[in-house]
């Protein structure tokens, strides 16, 4: 609620009252639009549609927030922010959603939106892959998102930016708390849990059992190397 009440009182001050009700008023439209208005399409496609439209016109109202600050309202919130602090603002709320499939599904879009922007390859809504051919699957998955804790103060301890991401088929759960973004702790948490499932599934052949052969064998060719350098200054 908490968190819920400040993303809330920041998107405001950013947008502004009316453009700030519009963004209401779309995220309510989405909320309560079922799958049954969408035409001859499942519920996971109708979703993907309605929330691509949802953030392009989010990004529209930031967009126009930018180019016409006129408001007279006090705010200790700046106006000027970019489309990758505003699609990171958007996803602090969009945490809040109360439908998981709609939320799922924003979340991704907003990722992608942001992995475009920082240029690196799009992920798809249904696997992220390592070289070993290993993916997550949205449906294999249940994340979750509660408070912080440690350092950091009050901001940390009330703001739910901690990820935990269980992985169903296999009971593997990694969490991350690393950064204050919600974005970047989801991020990681999924490169953890690759890694996790490339040492299950692949065992000795997997990316960190390879990295560690590696690394065992260069220290044993250096400790070979070092043995005969000594052997060669007792001879001398």
């Amino acid at each position: 609620l908490v968190r819920q009440k400040e993303a809330i009182r920041i998107m405001e001050a950013v947008l502004g009252s009316d453009r700030f009700q519009i963004l209401k008023g779309l995220s309510s439209t989405l909320m309560v639009t079922s799958p049954e208005e969408s035409n001859d399409v499942t519920e996971d496609d109708g979703d993907e549609e309605r929330v691509g439209r949802y953030v392009q016109e989010a990004m529209a109202l930031f967009s126009d927030a930018r180019s016409n600050d006129d408001s007279s309202e006090e705010t200790t919130h700046p106006r000027n922010q970019n489309d990758m602090e505003a699609l990171e603002m958007l996803s602090e709320l969009v945490v809040c959603f109360p439908r998981p499939s709609v939320r799922q599904t924003l979340l991704l879009d907003i990722q992608d939106r942001i992995d475009t922007l920082e240029g690196r390859p799009k992920t798809t809504s249904s696997s992220q892959q390592t070289p070993n051919k290993i993916e997550l699957r949205d449906e294999d998955l249940e994340e979750k998102f509660i408070r912080g804790s440690g350092a950091g103060g009050q901001k940390v301890n009330k703001t739910s930016n901690r990820v935990v991401l269980l992985h169903k088929p296999t009971s593997l759960r990694v969490e991350c708390q690393d950064t204050r973004s919600l974005t970047q702790n989801r991020k990681i948490a999924r490169k953890r849990l690759l890694q996790k499932l490339d040492d299950f599934y692949n065992g000795e052949e997997s990316k960190s059992a390879i990295k560690a052969g590696i690394k065992s064998e260069k220290k044993a060719k250096n400790k070979s190397k070092k043995k005969q350098r000594q052997k060669k200054k007792q001879k001398q």
